[in-house]
């Protein structure tokens, strides 16, 4: 783990309490995130992460942070050279929560923002996935909240948890229309054919920044996905911004023998 983060304004060290227990995020859950890939000292992807992190922020806590998309970079960057990540990966975590407020449920008036980043590995060749699916306490279709990252994991920590006492490594969410809505972590896709298709934002997936890059520069269609629809599909794989593109090998009992590799641009 990394012993300096940003916080507030300045690099702090994390050998003492930084949490006030009156903060919103901790007590309450209010709070929004994002989850960015660090490669040899550079943010991967930052536009599209900053807008999404203040996208989410204005949508959950009615907040727009004071922050801007060069701070964003500049301070990612100089927080990997604060802790020695300057060569191969790295997550970087940046979360703002509603900070303390005069009110139990008040807005944000001093909002905490917190910046960190800690090593990671990425395989060269991610090992397939064998997901099972979770119908138990679906994500919510036309919720405007599911799009967004938030701080509440409780239904993926659920899932994730069901799909390796069913032998699984991985949980498929499905939503409250019945139709497949994304991983515990990962945005979901099949292949048809030559078409790729995930499910739409309607359908309350999280809105992720690698399934936005797929579906940009592969012409992936958004379309609800029935279960019936992803047994019967040629193929699956997950997207996420620090894995980047893993094909799922199983779900349930259903095995996919086409392993398709899918590239995106540097």
């Amino acid at each position: 783990m990394s012993n300096i983060i940003w916080l507030n304004g300045e690099f702090v060290g994390t050998g003492r309490p930084l949490i006030s227990h009156e903060d919103g995020g901790f007590m309450r859950g209010l709070s929004v995130f994002d989850t960015m890939l660090g490669a040899n000292g550079q943010p991967a992807n930052a536009q599209e992460h900053f807008q999404r992190l203040v996208h989410d922020c204005k949508t959950v806590l009615l907040h727009e942070p004071d922050i801007g998309l060069d701070w964003f970079i500049s301070t990612a960057e100089e927080l990997l050279k604060k802790t020695g990540l300057t060569g191969g990966h790295a997550r970087i975590r940046t979360q703002i929560t509603t900070g303390v407020t005069a009110e139990m449920m008040g807005k944000p008036e001093s909002p905490m923002i917190i910046m960190s980043a800690v090593a990671t590995e990425i395989p060269d060749t991610p090992a397939p996935v064998h997901a099972w699916i979770v119908k138990d306490y679906p994500r919510i279709a036309n919720c405007i909240f599911e799009n967004c990252k938030r701080q509440d994991y409780t239904r993926s920590y659920y899932a994730k948890h069901k799909a390796i006492e069913n032998g699984a490594n991985e949980a498929i969410l499905t939503n409250t229309d019945g139709n497949i809505a994304c991983a515990v972590t990962s945005s979901v896709f099949i292949v048809e054919g030559e078409t790729l298709v995930t499910p739409p934002l309607t359908d309350g997936v999280l809105y992720g920044i690698t399934r936005k890059l797929v579906i940009r520069e592969h012409q992936a269609l958004e379309e609800s996905i029935s279960i019936d629809r992803l047994f019967n599909a040629d193929a699956v794989f997950m997207t996420n911004s620090i894995l980047g593109i893993r094909p799922v090998q199983k779900v349930n009992d259903t095995v996919f023998e086409n392993i398709i590799s899918i590239d995106l641009a540097a």
